[in-house]
């Protein structure tokens, strides 16, 4: 093993596993260091560092796998998913608009659309974010996994939960409709 990158690889993965990501991480880095042209030693850290919330450590590696499976569905989601963890949110939805034309099956299809609505949400773009999941449930030829279900129910709660604009709490208004906003109680002194 002490020489063998797929090892160092493997044993990585195994780590991973046992949820002993520190453990998986030297072993990754390991591989690496012994052959640093082994693509799923960048896809593998990668998905690692985007468990682990650090976005752009994930960007870095998934961009290198990535230039070894330009054709890979999966690839493009796992890299779209690094730049909306990394806050590129832009870019992560044209990373997720190019996987679109890599979908081969309705399983493919609904994980486009789950990543797509997250990012549309992220940018802002709450109408598309809405058709997106839309699109979402009603991909009746595949089950929904219940934590997308889940996550996809809150953004959708976020997404039509009106919030009121700055405008619409501190107009003035005059006349008998005009709504009296309470004053903070004045202190009163300690006896």
């Amino acid at each position: 093993i002490e020489d063998d990158p797929l090892s160092w690889l493997y044993l990585g993965r195994a780590y991973e596993a046992v949820e002993n990501d520190e453990l998986a991480l030297d072993a990754y880095n390991h591989a690496g260091t012994l052959d640093a042209e082994l693509p799923d030693v960048y896809y593998c850290r990668g998905m690692l560092y985007l468990a682990r919330g650090e976005g752009q450590n994930a960007v870095n590696d998934l961009l290198i796998a990535r230039q070894h499976y330009p054709e890979s569905f999966h690839m493009r989601i796992a890299l779209g998913r690094g730049l909306l963890a990394a806050e590129r949110f832009q870019d992560g939805f044209d990373t997720f608009t190019g996987a679109q034309e890599l979908i081969t099956n309705d399983s493919e299809r609904a994980e486009y659309l789950y990543w797509r609505s997250f990012a549309l949400a992220k940018m802002g773009d709450a109408p598309r974010a809405l058709v997106s999941l839309q699109e979402l449930f009603a991909a009746v030829d595949f089950e929904i996994p219940d934590e997308w279900r889940s996550k996809a129910d809150e953004l959708l709660t976020t997404l039509i939960t009106p919030t009121p604009s700055l405008s619409q709490t501190m107009s003035p208004t005059t006349g008998s409709s005009a709504a009296v906003t309470p004053s903070p109680p004045t202190p009163t002194p300690l006896q």
